[in-house]
């Protein structure tokens, strides 16, 4: 589906797949949104074979707005922020122009994936699911031969399952498992700041001047787990 901004082509979203964040244009500044459902590759392109989706700006905007939007989840936390300003003045048919600016602002709190139950640790045997924590932790393993056993080299400690828990990644043996939900997030941190600006004028009776300038950035911050490093060592190396 091709998206367009004023009949003109938005650039892809630049991580995660071949798309066009809507988000990112400032909702004070829109007029209207004209969609064709049918493909229009002839005309188009390619990108056109499942329709079109042309956003349309106001074009003779006078006056201030203001809006702010907050709000988070049951559980107090993944707050979302949202702050809009445009202002215009000027009549083009009247005044020979027109002036508008647009201002969206908008922040969204990470939520981590131990702050829900259903999310909590990657060990999903109780939905009928696999075990999916880690057979490496922060405390090594050590691997002994004779009884064909993994065993911590330390008590399983900061949170981590029991000593002795089952991997099944792991086998034989039991070993402490790391769950990687206990660090890795449902819903990341999101920053994003869109600024429109255009002026319209008017030459004589019927010759118009446009000029559009749109700028939007959006930040996303994740956590990854670390790549466990495995290093085998003889059971008796002190």
């Amino acid at each position: 589906t091709l998206v367009l901004l004023n009949g003109k082509r938005l650039p892809r979203y630049p991580v995660g797949g071949d798309y066009v964040d809507l988000n990112s244009i400032p909702f004070s500044v829109i007029e209207r949104v004209e969609v064709l459902r049918d493909g229009a590759s002839a005309l188009y392109g390619s990108d056109a074979v499942a329709g079109v989706v042309n956003v349309i700006t106001k074009k003779d905007y006078q006056g201030l707005g203001l809006s702010a939007s907050r709000g988070q989840s049951s559980r107090n936390d993944g707050e979302k922020q949202r702050y809009s300003l445009n202002a215009g003045a000027g009549n083009i048919e009247k005044d020979g122009y027109n002036v508008a600016f647009g201002l969206d602002i908008s922040r969204i709190n990470r939520i981590y994936n131990r702050d829900r139950d259903i999310t909590a640790s990657a060990d999903l045997r109780q939905y009928g699911l696999a075990d999916d924590r880690l057979p490496t932790s922060p405390q090594p393993n050590v691997y002994l031969i004779k009884s064909d056993q993994y065993k911590p080299i330390a008590p399983c400690t900061g949170g981590l399952p029991a000593e002795g828990v089952e991997v099944a990644s792991a086998q034989p043996g039991k070993v402490c498992a790391f769950d990687p939900n206990s660090t890795t997030l449902l819903q990341p941190d999101i920053q994003s700041k869109a600024i429109y600006l255009n002026g319209s004028f008017k030459f004589g009776s019927d010759t118009y001047l446009r000029l559009e300038h749109f700028d939007s950035t959006r930040q996303s911050g994740n956590f990854l787990n670390p790549q466990p490093i495995t290093n085998q060592v003889a059971a008796t190396d002190p």
